[in-house]
């Protein structure tokens, strides 16, 4: 049911169609003239009597321009040659009113033979999708049966990385219609409806990028409503395969451009074209084709640091694809990346232990994962040794050279022009200085060299205030591609994975427990050996978690603009960290009662250890979220030892195993808040701590050994921790609006 790929070809124009036997052989021919005799005739002035050929090879259809008087344009520019690949326009005698011929060449032609069409990458499908973005079983279409109608319905059946028809997604489990000649995008394959055929094409790599009048502003000062502008009328075209370098000795106005060419950030004014697309109208579906990979520090790096490569690139490669995608696949995929990365010497290699160079390539290895088609980079070269740099930079031609658009920012005059196809130079007030040629820019601009072209340009006006609006909000993060649950698994399993491979850290959080046993057995008093034992819980669950969130700031950005949740994230963080104290809990708590007379029975369970155990196993994991939110909280990794001690001494005073809260009225209520003071409140219920106190005016009401009283106690600190993760998730999010 499908032609082969290099075959098929659609013409249009003027609403007429003209379509050459799927089963050509090389050597098929199409006239396009003004003359009736032509294959294609077209009636209009500016067309020649014998324009242009479409001529089939073993490479595909080639147009052909025949001398003609006045021209064939494709994207504004007069073409004489041009290999069709996909989808284009092309105006013949004028590149504004000339006449406009649609072309297709589509990679397969499917003639739908069956009342239901599936499609996905399974074999199974009416139609196969090899693209491990599509679910083995991701859309189905059926005729629509109202009259009239020669579309189809089209039903997401649970894909995880979206269906889409003419730009909008169609929602997860439901239906949308695709109209005649309508386009149906599953991954990275487009699919129009032409006379009830379906013309696929894939997106292979490489992307037609137009920038048209694209204005943003910024807040000249903190408190003030004057606005400056970061970009200024910039306009400009890229071609496929194209590596641009665009040089700015502003990093904000680089920033912005990078920001508004990727979607990131949409431009206050203008529109960007995406294969001839409103980037910003159908970016649900197009944002899947750009990566961006943002302005780092070369030392550090969104993946973790202790895993290996392949390891780290592989989990990244779980979150991306879908959950039905095999490890053979995945393997697969993340062995490409490696070799085109130019790191298969250091597949195995810690990402830590990585050279400057080598870690700002794993994080564009990221973005390749899934294949994109235009490829963002803010200042790669950043910091890096002129050797690393241009490594960089030789990855980035070789992207570009198999068919990828590339655009990379840079704010220093530090980039060699002979690697670029192209060069774009924004002034400090965000106007576009020069566009073209690298080697043409020196001398156009009337500079020696690239430190001086940057002094020149500092030496310009810094900005305007101009009227602005509040910049445009980013659009909409796209839902999470993998159902959330299985974004906590993946992302538990790589939490402990993590820490598996961070020996000493490991190391620390295996020895913890064991010191704090040794401590709670020189307390002798039963008050102060309950009061050490849920202080010390607190103590393990801030540790394990206070620089979790602060730390994989980056890497957390990234996989959000990936369709990361934030509820799957922190899930993860609470489940992975939560198995780790629990180990520690009960660890400590075996070590520190041993030989300890205790009850015969606990208080709700039939075992008065257990229910120890449990009780401090409760202090922990509300601590942990309590950390969490806190790292969530703190503006960088140099915060995190001054608010855990700050942390711990409240714990601890606030236990009321010190004094008596009662007598005290602010702490008494701020004591709610405290994990260990439920926890002590449990455990003291446990051993019959007023039996055992001798100061009966120190004892706390709440120290009963009731039933009623320990589900209290362990409700009010289960609230606390899903309150600490709630302010957690608000921080996150709100992080991301900033």
């Amino acid at each position: 049911m499908s032609s082969a790929a290099t075959r098929a070809l659609l013409v249009e124009q003027a609403g007429k169609i003209w379509r050459p036997a799927a089963t050509s052989s090389d050597g098929a021919r199409l006239s396009i003239g003004r003359t009736t005799d032509s294959d294609v005739p077209i009636d209009h002035p500016l067309v020649s009597r014998e324009h242009a050929t479409l001529e089939l090879t073993a490479e595909g259809w080639w147009l052909t321009d025949l001398s003609s008087h006045h021209g064939t344009y494709v994207h504004g520019r007069r073409v004489s040659h041009l290999l069709l690949d996909g989808e284009v326009e092309v105006r013949l005698g004028d590149p504004e009113s000339g006449a406009a011929l649609h072309l297709s060449a589509p990679t397969a032609v499917h003639s739908p033979s069956t009342v239901v069409v599936r499609i996905g990458r399974a074999e199974d499908n009416t139609i196969v999708v090899a693209d491990l973005e599509v679910d083995q079983h991701h859309a189905e279409l059926v005729p629509d049966a109202d009259r009239g109608c020669t579309g189809y319905l089209v039903t997401d059946l649970g894909s995880a990385t979206g269906t889409f028809v003419d730009g909008a997604p169609v929602p997860r489990g439901g239906t949308a219609r695709l109209p005649e000649n309508g386009l149906l995008t599953v991954g990275r394959t487009h699919f129009t409806l032409r006379d009830g055929d379906l013309l696929e094409r894939v997106d292979d790599g490489g992307v037609y990028v137009e920038a048209r009048g694209l204005r943003t502003t910024a807040k000249a000062r903190r408190g003030s409503d004057a606005r400056t502008a970061l970009l200024d009328d910039v306009s400009f075209t890229l071609g496929k395969g194209t590596l641009l370098a665009v040089l700015s000795p502003s990093r904000r106005g680089a920033s912005a451009l990078a920001a508004a060419l990727s979607g990131a950030r949409p431009a206050e004014g203008g529109e960007v074209l995406f294969d001839g697309r409103d980037l910003y109208g159908d970016y649900a579906e197009l944002r899947h084709r750009i990566g961006r990979v943002p302005r780092d520090d070369p030392r550090r790096t969104p993946l973790p640091a202790p895993l290996t490569v392949r390891t780290a690139l592989t989990y990244a490669a779980r979150l991306r694809f879908p959950a039905d995608t095999s490890g053979a696949e995945r393997a697969q995929r993340v062995d490409e990346v490696i070799a085109d990365l130019g790191l298969t010497g250091q597949t195995d290699v810690p990402v830590g232990s990585l050279s400057d160079g080598q870690r700002t390539l794993t994080s564009v290895g990221l973005e390749l994962l899934t294949w994109p088609s235009l490829l963002v980079l803010e200042e790669p070269t950043a910091g890096l040794e002129p050797d690393e740099a241009r490594s960089v930079v030789r990855v980035l031609r070789a992207l570009a050279d198999g068919g990828r658009t590339v655009v990379v920012t840079s704010s220093t005059p530090d980039l060699e022009l002979d690697s670029w196809d192209r060069v774009l130079v924004l002034s400090p007030s965000g106007s576009v200085t020069y566009a073209g040629r690298p080697g043409e820019l020196l001398t156009h601009v009337g500079e020696r060299d690239l430190p001086s072209l940057f002094r020149t340009l500092e030496r310009s006006p810094a900005g305007w205030p101009v009227p602005g609006e509040r910049p445009p909000d980013s659009p909409a993060l796209p839902p999470g591609r993998l159902p959330v649950w299985t974004q906590v698994l993946v992302l538990a399993r790589r939490s402990l994975a993590v820490l598996a491979a961070d020996h000493q850290r490991l190391a620390v959080l295996a020895s913890l427990p064991l010191v704090l046993a040794v401590l709670a057995r020189t307390v002798h008093t039963p008050l102060g050996l309950l009061v050490v034992l849920v202080v010390s819980a607190a103590l393990l669950g801030a540790v394990t978690s206070v620089r979790e969130v602060v730390v994989e700031r980056r890497d957390y950005t990234r996989q959000r603009a990936v369709g990361l949740s934030p509820f799957a994230y922190l899930a993860s963080k609470t489940a992975a960290l939560g198995l780790v104290v629990t180990l520690q809990c009960l660890l400590l708590v075996a070590l520190a009662l041993a030989a300890h007379d205790l009850p015969e029975t606990g208080v709700v369970l039939p075992w008065a250890l257990p229910e120890i155990g449990l009780a401090v196993t409760g202090v922990a994991v509300a601590s942990v979220c309590v950390g969490l939110a806190v790292s969530a909280a703190a503006p960088s990794i140099r915060w995190a030892a001054p608010t855990l001690a700050l942390l711990l001494a409240g714990q601890l005073v606030l236990s009321g195993g010190l004094f008596p809260l009662g007598a005290h009225a602010p702490l008494e209520q701020l004591a709610w808040l405290a994990p260990p003071r439920w926890g002590l409140v449990m455990t003291a219920g446990t051993v019959h701590l007023p039996s055992l106190e001798p100061r009966a005016g120190f004892l706390d009401p709440l120290w009963t050994p009731s039933a009623h009283t320990w589900w209290l106690a362990a409700g009010i600190n289960t609230a606390l921790a899903i309150a600490a993760s709630g302010l957690a998730y608000l921080l996150l999010r709100r992080r991301e609006a900033d």
